[in-house]
């Protein structure tokens, strides 16, 4: 129990500067838990953590959790669900 309150003061003392200073830092963080919270499910399931299976799902955790103003490259007409979506297939495939 001791070690979980030290946990969350120190993710307190880490993420209130961060929601306070907004803006890009939140984007960043976001990005940051997603690709922990992928990491921390590849090493429940036994997986490496760089493979190409791997590779696929940070790649779609990113476009899924990023802003539209951080996937500008992509075309118009293709949006940030369908790129999800096609890395979902990828995945589905590789398995």
């Amino acid at each position: 129990m001791r070690q979980r309150v030290i946990t969350a003061v120190v993710a307190l003392l880490i993420f209130i500067p961060i929601i306070i200073m907004g803006g890009i830092w939140v984007d960043i963080a976001a990005l940051v838990l997603g690709i922990v919270a992928i990491s921390e499910i590849l090493v429940m399931k036994k997986k490496l953590l760089i493979s190409p299976e791997s590779i696929i799902a940070y790649l779609g955790v990113s476009v899924l959790i990023l802003p539209d103003s951080w996937v500008g490259f992509l075309p118009g007409h293709i949006s940030q669900t369908f790129v999800f979506f096609l890395f979902v297939l990828m995945l589905l495939l590789m398995t």
